[in-house]
């Protein structure tokens, strides 16, 4: 029964669309008043005159020029460009301009300040402790020294241990620092930094670090050895600090005083000097870190390291504060030796020492093997 009426339906709807356009013939009234059916101007457009007619009006149209000041003329963009560009270049435009741009510095800060002192980007440059050994892989070394010149430092802070009887600091203020034997190298000093490194030396609490300014400018063989490995860019200047391993184990100095020399290197890296700020509003000034890299050479593993030495060290290593580090640092050596923790610090250790307490805050990350470690984060540039 369905079907049926469908096909009823459908019949029905065919006639009535084939008897729609002649509707007006049989009934005039209405013409006008029937949708879809074509009107008089359409049938006026598809004769011929009507057709001559279009053209002739199309042409016409076309050759009547655009007004200049019309919008969508190609001169009124070209005047809206150039108006646009003199504004901007003019005094009230780079006014405009300076505004905007402190108006973005404040949106940084106001977001870094927000998102919590853990997110800042800091620029302060890594430490980086390197095996001295012969047996150092000079592969490891080459990836390490084309990684500090990618940073492209001013200064390059070796600290390197050194056997004397002196109980001090020695900081090259040479001018010139080079090796006394193969491989020849031959670097720039800076005196400058020396002389203010050996202030941060002597104003660390709560007692100082004994440190003085030394002409020797030369360089050891493994220092030398380890620097010609490394490939350093030749431009940079570099400040040797001889790190003493006194003669007498007496006399050597304990974890606390190599924790100060490091601590005064890191407030040193992060000192706020005046003439380094940068005013942001006011009474406000940005920081703005030292472009310094400090390298610190030694040895890690003890005399006789237990098998698993090298994963204590990792994780030791690995804390994120410098405290942290300290702390499981010293407890390493203490247990690794199989005596109680003693006061004095093996002279090859010196180094890892002062260099744990130079980096601050920041995850150690071994390089290579273990032959190099880098205590801090690479910055973002």
């Amino acid at each position: 029964m369905g079907n049926v009426r469908l096909l009823f339906w459908g019949v029905l709807l065919g006639l009535l669309s084939a008897l729609y356009t002649r509707l007006p013939h049989y009934i005039p009234a209405l013409s006008g008043r029937l949708p879809f059916l074509p009107t008089e101007h359409r049938d006026l457009l598809t004769s011929p005159s009507g057709k001559l007619w279009a053209e002739t009006l199309h042409r016409y149209q076309a050759s009547v020029p655009v007004s200049p000041n019309h919008e969508h003329s190609k001169q009124a963009d070209w005047e809206a460009e150039l108006e646009r560009q003199l504004r901007f270049g003019s005094k009230e435009g780079g006014r405009e301009l300076e505004k905007e741009y402190k108006r973005q510095l404040r949106e940084v800060e106001r977001r870094a300040e927000h998102a919590g002192a853990e997110n800042l980007v800091r620029e302060v440059l890594p430490v980086y402790f390197v095996e001295h050994g012969e047996e150092v892989d000079e592969g490891v070394l080459a990836a390490v020294g084309a990684e500090i010149n990618s940073l492209q430092p001013q200064t390059i802070i070796l600290l390197a241990p050194h056997d004397t009887s002196a109980s001090r600091l020695l900081v090259s203020t040479a001018s010139t620092i080079s090796s006394a034997y193969s491989p020849v190298l031959s670097f720039t000093g800076s005196p400058r930094v020396a002389s203010q490194l050996i202030r941060a030396f002597a104003h660390t609490p709560p007692l100082g670090v004994p440190a003085a300014g030394s002409t020797l400018p030369t360089l050891s063989p493994r220092s030398a050895r380890v620097l010609s490995a490394m490939h350093l860019d030749p431009e940079v200047e570099l400040v040797q600090v001889l790190l003493p391993v006194m003669l007498e184990k007496e006399a050597r100095w304990g974890a606390e005083k190599w924790w100060d020399a490091g601590r005064a290197i890191h407030d040193y890296l992060h000192e706020k000097e005046k003439d380094l700020q940068q005013v942001v509003g006011a009474g406000k000034y940005k920081r703005e870190y030292k472009n310094i890299v400090v390298i610190a050479l030694g040895s890690a593993a003890p005399k006789n390291p237990s098998p698993s030495f090298r994963a204590l060290l990792s994780s030791a290593l690995a804390h994120h504060t410098s405290h942290a580090r300290e702390l499981s640092l010293h407890s390493l050596y203490s247990s690794s030796s199989g005596s109680k923790p003693r006061k004095a610090v093996r002279g090859e250790a010196v180094g890892l020492y002062t260099a744990v307490a130079a980096a601050g805050e920041g995850e150690g990350e071994m390089l290579g093997r273990g032959e190099v470690w880098r205590l801090g984060h690479l910055p973002i540039r």
